[in-house]
């Protein structure tokens, strides 16, 4: 006759069972296991920390705004009726790198304003990554000397063929021969810092980069990281604050501003150049060199009245990277309109 022998836990299926003990061994379990994730994956370090700065006060200030589409001509002004500081004319700004040949002018519309003086110049080096910028006085002399250059040599090409066919040759109208450069000649190399919106130059010795800024965004937007519409320009050494433009996000979508006649009849607001001066507020800031306020006065825009090597560098380069930005965003669409023309499309 076989017995049968229980198992020793056998009677614990009798035995009722304190549920809310096991959820709260459960949840501690639960708890353990997120701790030692969390801190095993350093997860606190990783949270980004909202952007809490405050927008200094500027010292001087320039609006940016655009005469015509496409980049063909722009200009900073003081305000929507005072007269241009700086003038940007490019005849042609879309086309391939070596037809990209900006003239930056001290002074109003040229067309209109015989005392606009050209202080400046800048090449395209690749797809909108490296650009090169003349700058000074002896940039007009250059032009002039590559201007007689180019015509002696079509006139001795067109004397070959008279004298071929037994033509009289011509004589030059003007002096073709090379002038001395008195103006001083300043060569500033402006590259994108790879696949980034950070762009640098050296002035003077001196590392100088644009980036992107949340510190003109509403409040609501700065504490979201990796947003940023505008731009602001610092000294890499000890990243001290060195100007700031806050581009206008719909400008695109508003109307030109008007005028009653010459030099610049319509014009569009697109952003505003901003100038910091450390001396005034916090010692953060960087320094910039002959700049002073006209009027301290709220109503009265801020005016750049001393226009010095750095001024002119800072409100070439605020143009340049602008334009780059705009114009790599459009580089697909023109690529493709270039590719239709060429292949018998419209």
């Amino acid at each position: 006759m076989s017995s049968f022998q229980p198992h020793a836990n056998f009677y614990y299926l009798f035995i009722p069972l304190d549920v809310s003990r096991l959820d709260t061994d459960n949840k501690k379990k639960k708890e353990k296991k997120y701790t030692m994730q969390y801190n095993t994956a350093g997860f606190t370090n990783d949270i980004p920390a909202p952007y809490t700065g405050q927008t200094p006060q500027s010292v001087a200030s320039l609006r940016l705004y655009r005469r015509l589409a496409h980049g063909k001509k722009a200009l900073f002004a003081p305000s929507d009726t005072a007269a241009a500081d700086y003038f940007i004319v490019n005849p042609i700004p879309q086309k391939q790198r070596r037809q990209w040949k900006p003239i930056f002018y001290r002074g109003d519309n040229p067309k209109y304003t015989p005392t606009s003086t050209v202080m400046g110049r800048a090449f395209r080096i690749g797809a909108w990554k490296s650009f090169h910028v003349q700058l000074g006085e002896g940039v007009r002399e250059v032009q002039e000397n590559e201007r007689r250059k180019a015509a002696a040599s079509k006139l001795r090409i067109k004397n070959k063929f008279r004298k071929t066919f037994g033509a009289q040759q011509k004589a030059p109208t003007e002096d073709l021969d090379q002038r001395e450069v008195v103006g001083k000649v300043v060569e500033i190399p402006v590259r994108r810092a790879g696949f980034t919106r950070k762009v640098e130059f050296e002035l003077g010795g001196v590392q100088y980069q644009w980036k992107g800024t949340r510190m003109y965004s509403a409040s609501f937007m700065r504490g979201v990281k990796g947003w940023s519409q505008s731009l602001k320009l610092v000294r890499k050494h000890d990243n001290a604050l060195i100007a700031g433009v806050d581009k206008r996000r719909w400008a695109t979508f508003e109307s030109s501003i008007r005028s009653e006649g010459p030099p610049n009849q319509s014009k569009r607001w697109t952003g505003t150049l901003y100038f910091y001066d450390p001396s005034a507020a916090d010692a953060e800031y960087g320094v910039i060199p002959a700049i002073r306020v006209v009027d301290e006065d709220a109503t009265t825009s801020h005016h750049v009245n001393e226009p010095s090597e750095l001024t002119d560098a800072i409100t070439i380069t605020c143009w340049i990277v602008v334009e780059a930005e705009h114009r790599l965003r459009m580089l697909v669409l023109d690529y493709l309109q270039q590719a239709g023309k060429e292949g018998g499309g419209a």
